[in-house]
């Protein structure tokens, strides 16, 4: 019987995703599944080594049932000046855990691939600590560095490091490379007209530009051998004057292959300009957003060179979809992987598939130099806890994301767990998820509730926060409190009675659906004033969101920039979004008057400016931890543990790592 079902089940998987888990032939290599998971940098190495972290990422990966595994940015030579974080090709004491790496995951029927990746002169700030080579020196976008133009033997080495590198991974037997020659870094400099000013054989017309390349893929080629498989990772649109459009990327693929040609092209976009975000698309943008880009690339190249789409491919169906419609061949999923890695088995089986944000928060992470933890799966990399040997009674206060994920948990692990909760389970980020482009939110909400019932957690919904007769009234062995922060209200407006203000989280619980369109310009009101001292992404949804009911909407931020709680590649789009909603941003003010219909705000040279006519004030403050409860369970002899914005104002990234280090700890 247990096999006619597993029959019934393939049967349908087959039917439902035909493409999406039939074998593909990359060269000599052959996938079972079309699905790869791309290389994104996970943070985990310890000063360049894989530890058991890091090994666990992949093996989980790949018995999650990937056709093919990208091993993260792996860097090829020192002046790349690789963060500590990152793994690196050319110190000979990491080799024995490379094969380690690829025995496990090739072992477990998944080919694994190793991204070679030299940086060059792309950051996002100045560091100071490498000095910046480049074919050219052309000022960096954000940075602001002058990288010093590469000499031709600086090239020679770079060559050399690639093909070593690509050796290195032969040996320890892994399945082929993945040269990266996108997103801005050294190489995908070489190709682009816009940052490549070289006069020389390595610079000027297309078969110059691409020179580098092709002898990389020719000294891969020769040391590796022709069944070791390379791919190659470019942009198909640097979105910048003068850059590699569509059509030239496909000018350069072509140049590439006719010489030396590669087993996979992996297409991605963007590059480090105002674009940035386009190579790692977050909630705001459609889903699939660059199949057109991919799809019109294949057009151009033909059959001959398999073609990777990446970019927001959220489920199985967008990846189905992608390669139905002749899109690509493969397709690269790489954060919805990391949110569940048993995505293509529960695919195939019909489980319930964890479901990523796009937050990016993760991204942000790494970009500071921390591990890259997921919201919704904190877990990734790491063994599930043991359960407890002795059962315990558990009370959680709040019904927030920190509070849904430590009631989950700790149920997790054995213990009985009660929830006590407000109307509206997932507290601001339930709150946040009515606002625009952050739908998305309410997946974790949902994703938490559902593995919160699976564990066996009783909810009980009061009407107004609990007090500590209610925690009390359980009975607990222990409490859990996760009661959240305040935004207390500014003293500036204490006393005033002529102002129409409130607190974004007052004002955003109130939203229950997000309005279609804005309001006849006849009935839209006066100047909308936005003070910002939180700086973070719900401030800047819920401008976006009420900008079009106002005459003038006011946007004044206490620091330098917003968003500066936001990750690069999700505060370009809030910028761009501000703007186009026509929200006015001023920064480094803060708010010193106010009398009826007028603000006034100090700017940091000092200079006082009024802003007449406002109509309403929206205020974001500090938060404030919310712990009135404590004392009383502390007298009753009750101990607790404080999790999320309770024990101090926490991202939301920051607030479910908390949890789960809380749920790891707890006995």
């Amino acid at each position: 019987m247990t096999g006619l079902i597993s029959k019934a089940i393939e049967v349908g998987v087959r039917q439902r995703y035909p493409r999406l888990f039939s074998p593909v032939t990359l060269g000599a290599m052959r996938l079972e599944n079309r699905i790869v998971v791309p290389a994104i940098q996970a943070g985990f190495a310890r000063n360049h080594d894989l530890g058991e972290r890091f090994i666990e990422r992949y093996a989980q990966l790949a018995r999650g049932g990937a056709g093919m595994i990208v091993l993260e940015a792996t860097t090829v030579h020192p002046a790349s000046g690789p963060h500590p974080t990152m793994p690196i090709a050319y110190r000979s004491s990491d080799r024995a855990a490379f094969a380690h790496l690829a025995e496990i995951v090739e072992g477990a029927g998944c080919r694994l691939v190793a991204q070679l990746h030299h940086t060059g002169s792309s950051r996002v700030a100045a560091d100071g600590a490498v000095e910046r080579i480049a074919p050219s020196p052309v000022p960096d976008f954000y940075s602001g560095e002058v990288p010093r133009a590469m000499t031709p033997v600086e090239i020679d080495e770079t060559v050399s490091a690639f093909v070593s590198a690509a050796a290195v991974f032969a040996s320890a037997g892994f399945s082929g490379v993945e040269v990266h020659a996108a997103h801005g870094h050294l190489l995908s400099r070489f190709l682009s007209p816009h940052w490549n000013e070289r006069t020389d054989s390595y610079g000027g017309s297309l078969h110059n530009r691409t020179r580098i390349v092709r002898e990389i893929v020719a000294g891969v080629r020769a040391a590796c051998g022709a069944d070791f498989v390379v791919g190659l990772r470019i942009t198909g649109d640097e979105g910048i004057p003068d850059g590699i459009g569509p059509a030239q990327a496909a000018a350069v693929l072509t140049d590439i292959c006719s010489a030396t040609p590669v087993d996979y092209v992996s297409l991605t976009q963007g590059t480090v300009a105002p674009n940035f975000g386009d190579h790692i698309p977050d909630m705001h943008y459609p889903p699939t957003p660059f199949l057109p880009l991919t799809s019109d690339l294949r057009a151009r190249i033909g059959a001959a060179v398999p073609v990777i789409a990446v970019g927001r491919i959220r489920t199985a169906d967008d990846a189905e979809r992608a390669l139905s419609e002749g899109c690509c061949d493969l397709v690269a999923m790489g954060r919805a992987l990391i949110a569940d890695p048993d995505l293509p088995r529960k695919a195939r089986s019909g489980g319930e598939v964890r479901r990523c944000l796009y937050c990016n928060l993760c991204w942000g992470r790494v970009q500071a130099g921390q591990a890259g933890e997921c919201v919704v799966n904190p877990g990734w990399g790491r063994p599930s806890p043991l359960r407890v040997t002795r059962r315990r009674r558990i009370t959680v206060v709040g019904g927030g994301v920190a509070g849904l994920e430590a009631a989950a948990g700790i149920a997790e692990r054995g213990h009985e767990v009660t929830l006590l909760h407000g109307p509206r389970l997932g507290g601001k980020i339930a709150a946040e998820s009515t606002l625009p482009g952050r739908a998305e939110l309410g997946l974790l909400v949902n994703e938490l509730h559902r593995r919160a019932i699976a564990a066996g957690v009783g909810f009980r919904e009061l009407p107004r926060p609990a007090d500590a007769d209610a925690v009390l009234a359980e009975a607990p062995d222990a409490v859990i409190l996760a009661t959240g922060a305040r935004m207390p209200r500014p003293t500036l407006f204490a006393d005033a009675e002529s102002v129409s203000d409130v607190g974004i989280r007052e004002l955003v619980d109130g939203i229950q659906q997000p309005r279609d369109s804005p309001l006849p310009t006849g009935d839209r009101r006066g100047v909308l004033v936005v003070v910002d001292d939180y700086h973070d992404t719900a401030v800047y949804a819920l401008t976006e969101l009420l900008a079009p009911d106002h005459a003038r909407t006011v946007l004044l931020c206490t620091r330098p920039e917003i968003g500066a709680f936001v990750p690069w590649v999700g505060r370009l789009g809030i910028q761009r979004r501000l703007s186009a909603a026509g929200v006015d941003c001023v920064t480094s003010v803060v708010p010193v008057a106010w009398e009826p219909g007028a603000l006034r705000y100090r700017s940091a040279d000092g200079t006082l400016t009024t802003q007449p006519h406002v109509d309403r004030i929206i205020w974001a403050t500090t938060r404030t931890p919310d712990l009135e409860i404590a004392d009383r369970l502390t007298r009753a002899g009750v101990p607790y543990h404080v999790v999320g914005d309770a024990s101090g104002p926490k991202t939301l990234v920051d607030a479910i790592e908390h949890a789960r280090t809380l749920v790891a700890d707890f006995h």
